[in-house]
């Protein structure tokens, strides 16, 4: 760490905003790990090295060994547009990822100019004055000028998870580093390094760049493509020997060999599988859900149970001070607030409690200077309250409490009826779906060092309760959820009947004796909680283990589980969940940290949208790998079979090269922009284990594609039987193939909805552009002789038509049949 006497700043001031643009220049961003220059070069290198590419290579070679040089350098040419097109798609998804990489660039809370500001943590310079607060994660080193109760999470540096107390003394505990969590408490510190000269930038191994997990589809598409490769080889080996066997040469043999090993690699998969999960990722940042990791899209289709907290989620988050004591206590009660509160507020319910103090005579301001704070006692979740311990210039000292009425009533002075008329005051406020707080104070004779000691023999002043209504959109959303098969739990740490009461407001499906509070939880064995798991859809005064517990019990009976959360308490339990969620608003960066997807809205109907998009990725990922295989299937047949039976290739590389080239930007464009399954909530949630296409759709599918295959190969076998050159049977064949393929798009688009096809955008513009391709071709003569093509007249395009048809026909047949199995 930087020595701390170079970057004295008052903490209070903190640094010009000239200034702080000074050291920007001389210090440079606070980033890790700096983009690479060579990032370019590598990803090209990555993109040569594709096994189509090299296929092309060898292949270009081949034909300069035969002394064809022309068709040598087409081939290395024809790789040009594969690149174009394979960098098209990668920069699409680059400036999808750019945009989500702009919304959840991490922020951090300075003092410039004497007023706190929010700047991207990338700004922050040595000497800034950082403002940290319960949650947060530290974005730079420096040591603390001012703490209040700061207790760190170092385990990114140390490995220990036990918490550290840090003080303001000017001594080892007051330097805090980047990476560490502020575990509790809040202060400010003075920055001393950003960046690489941060203890955790100067940790090697911190520094090396972090993959995108891959997710468990990802996993299996690639290893499908590798098994279809070897596969690939071995056919390869056999075509090779073949038609060395029957004197072919080996330079056409060999030629025989490498067109079926272009054709058979699959390489559009995995290309079109990321392309896919990364556009959802977009869609979703549109709609205010932000995915952190690639793995979420695909587990977001499968969910099938959301824990949602119900403040500021299911409700609005917008607490009202709506019911309160009044009388001759009432100064004294507002008073006894304001010092419960933090004196900086930032949660909702402190903001609105010291709103509604200065309509009764509370002024902070002045509270705050007449007042010291002696000791800040951080929240209890076990009785859910927290307490101040202040002192005044007379020397006397009060300590000021709030929170759950169960948990501030253990700790006052009242006798059982007292205790009584306090449990009915909290029912009767919590059944109109009110959040109730007692508050409480007490005069200690001194201070003691034992937190109990202080808190205790306090004196009650009365409970206020607050308004929070329900989303208006939530209703639709959660009976959207029970149409879709998706369970909802309410996770609350409010009183069971203002629990009961939202639940009841927004239609969630519970019996009303089936709710559970966290305290009868406790004892509970393992098969008894997850019994209560099974039918219990309201969880109230729930601790952040408890949560853990929950989650990790509806994993325990098979559920795929989206949990919602906000405290850096709740990082455990979002951790745990398939789909941890993060309040955008109201979540620290800790609990960021351990999400799947932040919120930026807070908003329950989010996490249903996000439900959905996960559905409709699939249902489109779905057509589009019928559609690759389907097309696939025949072009490997005709690659097979053609040297077989001693008929001339229908499919040359270059040929092989220009129908990946139709297919690339049909799969990106047409099916991607596809509106996707609109009954996709009206299912049930798909199993997780279930592949992208099962092994009956698979047989379909691949039957499809052979009949295409068939009929295109009998008209080719016809037009060479009935003595037509190679070059005009070639260009008949692959027409019939291009409009079945057509067709076939037409298809797959339509199976739910026979109009998708019209509503795509794309489909038209993909359609117009395969056929002028197709055209130039055949009639453009540098194309044909170089496609070895030749032109074809008006009969030979009825032929090639009635054979597509009629291979279209028998695509509607096996469909048909597959169907009425099904229903049957």
């Amino acid at each position: 760490m930087a020595e701390r006497h170079s970057f004295e700043t008052n903490p209070a001031i903190g640094l010009s905003s000239a200034e702080a643009g000074k050291r920007l220049l001389e210090f440079g961003p606070n980033i890790l790990v700096p983009k690479s220059r060579l990032a370019a070069f590598w990803h090209w290198l990555k993109t040569l090295s594709d096994p189509m590419i090299l296929l092309l290579l060898l292949a270009a070679l081949v034909y300069f060994l035969l002394g064809e040089v022309r068709d040598g350098w087409v081939l290395v040419g024809s790789i040009i547009p594969i690149l174009l097109v394979d960098l098209a798609l990668e920069a699409r998804t680059g400036r999808a990822l750019k945009k989500i990489r702009e919304l959840t660039t991490p922020n951090a809370h300075v003092i410039r100019d004497g007023v706190e500001k929010l700047i991207p943590s990338e700004s922050l310079v040595p000497g800034d004055v950082l403002v940290i607060k319960e949650g947060d994660i530290l974005p730079a080193d420096g040591f603390l000028a001012a703490a209040s109760n700061i207790e760190m999470d170092e385990a990114p540096l140390t490995g220990e998870s036990v918490p550290v107390p840090k003080d303001a003394s000017g001594s080892e505990p007051s330097n805090v580093f980047a990476g560490t969590a502020v575990l509790s408490g809040q202060g400010r510190a003075i920055v001393t390094a950003t960046g690489k000269k941060t203890r955790y930038g100067q940790i090697g191994h911190l520094l090396t760049a972090i993959k995108e997990e891959r997710t468990p589809l990802q996993k299996k598409i690639g290893g499908l493509v590798k098994r279809l490769l070897a596969g690939a080889i071995v056919a390869c080996l056999v075509v090779l020997a073949i038609e060395v066997a029957r004197g072919a040469g080996w330079g056409k043999a060999f030629l025989s060999a490498v067109s079926l090993a272009i054709a058979a690699v699959p390489e559009e998969f995995p290309v079109v599988f990321t392309l896919y999960l990364t556009m959802g990722v977009f869609r979703l940042a549109k709609k205010k859900a932000l995915v952190r990791r690639m793995v979420g899209v695909e587990t977001l289709g499968a969910t099938t149970v959301i824990c949602s907290d119900k403040t500021g989620t299911l409700t609005e988050g917008k607490l009202t001070v709506a019911e309160h004591p009044e009388g001759e206590n009432d100064l004294l009660f507002w008073q006894t607030i304001v010092l419960a509160c933090e004196p900086y507020p930032t949660d909702i319910l402190e903001k609105a409690l010291v709103e509604h103090s200065h309509e009764h005579g509370a002024f902070p301001e002045q509270l705050l200077s007449e007042w010291k704070l002696v000791h800040d006692y951080p929240f209890d979740y076990k009785g859910k309250y927290m307490s101040h311990l202040w002192q005044n210039s007379s020397g006397e000292l009060v300590i000021c409490a709030k929170g759950a009425v169960e948990g501030i009533a253990s700790r006052c002075i009242t006798d059982a009826v007292a205790k009584g008329k306090l449990q009915d005051e909290n029912e009767r406020l919590a059944k109109t779906g009110m959040r109730v707080i007692a508050v409480a104070y007490g005069k200690l004779a001194r201070f003691a060092e034992r937190r109990e000691e202080n808190e205790q023999n306090l004196t009650c002043l009365g409970l206020v309760g607050f308004s929070d209504p329900p989303r208006p959109e939530v209703a639709h959303a959660i009976s959207e959820c029970h149409r879709a098969g998706v369970r909802v739990i309410m996770v609350t740490g409010d009183h069971p009947l203002t629990a009961h009461h939202i639940a009841e407001a927004i239609g969630l499906e519970h019996e009303d004796d089936q709710i559970a509070v966290g305290a009868e939880l406790e004892n509970l064995s393992k098969e008894e909680f997850s019994q209560k798991v099974r039918r219990v859809n309201i969880f109230a005064r729930l601790m952040p283990d408890q949560k853990y517990r929950l989650v990790r019990a509806l994993k325990e009976i098979g559920e795929i589980v989206a949990m919602t959360g906000d405290g850096i308490n709740d990082a455990l339990a979002l951790k745990e969940a398939h789909i941890g969620v993060v309040m955008g608003k109201r979540g620290t960066e800790a609990t960021r940290g351990a999400a799947t997807m932040v919120l930026l809205d807070d908003n329950f109907q989010t996490i249903v949208e996000a439900v959905k998009e996960g559905r409709q990725i699939f249902s489109k990922i779905e057509k589009a790998f019928r559609y690759l295989i389907t097309f696939h299937v025949p072009i490997i047949f005709l690659a097979v079979a053609a040297p077989l039976l001693g008929l001339p290739l229908v499919l040359l590389p270059i040929i092989i090269i220009w129908l990946e080239l139709i297919m690339h930007p049909t799969v990106a464009l047409v099916f991607e922009a596809d509106r996707g399954d609109p009954e996709a909530m009206r299912k049930p949630p798909r199993d997780p284990a279930r592949p992208v296409l099962t092994g009956s759709e698979l047989a379909t599918t691949v039957a499809t594609g052979l009949s295409i295959g068939l009929a295109v190969l009998g008209l080719f076998h016809y037009q060479i039987s009935t003595g037509s050159p190679a070059a005009e049977s070639r260009s008949i064949a692959i027409t019939s193939l291009i409009l079945a393929e057509l067709f076939l798009v037409t298809i797959e688009l339509s199976r739910r909805d026979r109009t998708a096809a019209l509503k795509n955008r794309f489909f038209w513009v993909t359609r117009i552009i395969t056929f002028a391709v197709l055209l130039l071709s055949l009639y453009f003569p540098p194309m044909a002789q170089t496609m070895q093509l030749a032109p074809i007249y008006f009969h030979d395009w009825l032929e090639a038509l009635g054979v597509a048809l009629f291979s279209t026909f028998l695509v509607e047949s096996i469909l048909f049949l597959r169907r009425r199995r099904a229903a049957a």
